[in-house]
């Protein structure tokens, strides 16, 4: 009886050992052949918001993704006239795509993702009054996470982890908190970049409210900031490498009132007035080679004002 007993034993841990590694097969199969998006859907689907659903998340972003970058060309809707058609306020912000940008939508903003950077090399939106409305939302207890929407994998927030650097939004927090879904979205990895903390918290945060103060005398701005890289940079994170920019644009344009204000930052400890960092759009498009706000060609005499322009007023 002992012997049978024994026997029945052996084959119950053939049989965990066989569906066991049947189950890890397939997760492994899931993780090689599906997109980011598919996978965190059907992690979410099955496992719900615990630690677990994350950790595996990072996993196929970490060691299923790299290599496999591919030019996303499926630009926001009505791609066909982000560029050509002066009424499309929705795009107006978005600077020339590329044929290899890896351009990624989000309902709050889209980005082109340098996958050789592990970060956007521009982040845009528009800004309507409706987002300085006050809502009940805050900051307080959202997580940074991988983007699924890249490809490749984004970045993961551990790449950070004792790094020095701030995990830096382009788009601000703070231009979405009247919407729950849209706060959340700004912290996914894809819209992070490494800024020295004084920066971040210091005079990079004053001109993010400076912008949310201007839009309470004008019914709409276009933003598009972004990361400048050079030649030599230094790299930090894990898994990931990322390049820690040596100063980062902000690009303000308001169409209504036929305005313009750019700023260029250095990522380092500065205390001086922000409208000492003032520059024309010009300079920006010749560190950077990203053409802001194509739409304004059809009108050559206005783009030749609005981009050469280096000065505050009719801003401060």
């Amino acid at each position: 009886m002992a012997k049978s007993e024994g026997i029945d034993m052996q084959l119950l841990k053939k049989r965990i050992l066989w569906g066991g590694g049947i189950v890890l097969g397939i997760i492994l199969c899931l993780f090689m052949f599906l997109s980011n998006r598919v996978v965190k859907s059907l992690l979410d689907a099955t496992l719900g918001a615990y630690v677990i659903s994350d950790t595996l998340y990072e996993i196929k972003v970490a060691y299923f993704s790299r290599g496999r970058a591919t030019a996303n060309t499926d630009i926001p809707d009505n791609d066909e006239d982000t560029n050509n058609n002066p009424d499309n306020n929705k795009n107006f912000a978005l600077p020339a795509i590329k044929s290899d940008d890896q351009i990624i939508k989000h309902t709050a903003y889209t980005l082109a993702y340098e996958e050789e950077h592990e970060q956007a090399k521009w982040v845009a939106y528009k800004l309507e009054q409706k987002n300085l409305e006050k809502g009940k939302n805050s900051r307080d207890g959202e997580q940074f996470k991988p983007d699924p929407a890249v490809s490749s994998g984004s970045a993961l927030p551990s790449d950070y982890a004792k790094s020095g650097y701030d995990r830096g939004h382009l788009a601000p927090a703070g231009d979405f908190n009247y919407d729950k879904n849209l706060l959340t979205e700004t912290f996914f990895m894809s819209n992070m970049s490494p800024q020295k903390p004084e920066l971040n918290r210091g005079k990079w945060n004053e001109l993010e409210q400076q912008v949310r103060y201007w839009l309470r005398f004008d019914k709409e701005l276009y933003i598009v900031s972004g990361p400048i890289f050079a030649e030599k940079m230094k790299k930090i994170g894990k898994k990931n490498k990322i390049s820690v920019p040596v100063a980062y644009f902000k690009v303000i344009l308001d169409i209504r009132n036929k305005k313009a204000i750019a700023f260029i930052m250095p990522n380092e400890v500065f205390h001086d007035n922000i409208q000492n960092y003032i520059v024309s759009i010009d300079k920006i498009e010749a560190k950077t080679g990203i053409d802001f706000f194509p739409q304004l060609s059809k009108d050559k005499a206005l783009e030749k004002k609005l981009e050469s322009s280096e000065t505050p007023e009719g801003w401060f």
